[in-house]
């Protein structure tokens, strides 16, 4: 609902939440490009090989497994928007 609302520079996207699938999320996200191209991590407790490749299917950009180490997931931030 809130990437409805503004446009956001990275969205941090979890697997399983309450109203829509992750994936089902993504894939809308980039179907519509309301803002044009967003950067997308997947950060889920689910670690097989299909969640990996699904979500690289609906084009998230990076999946991380759950614990995140968060300099791993600020320098990945960075990378994807081109923050110093």
């Amino acid at each position: 609902e809130k990437y409805y609302m503004k446009k956001f520079d990275l969205l941090l996207v979890d697997v399983n939440m309450p109203k829509m699938h992750g994936y089902e999320l993504i894939r809308q996200i980039r179907k519509e490009n309301l803002y044009g191209f967003v950067p997308v991590i997947v950060i889920s407790t689910e670690s097989g090989k299909n969640d990996y490749l699904e979500a690289f299917r609906v084009e998230a950009n990076l999946y991380l497994e759950k614990p995140v180490d968060p300099i791993y997931l600020q320098l990945s931030a960075k990378m994807l928007t081109g923050m110093r």
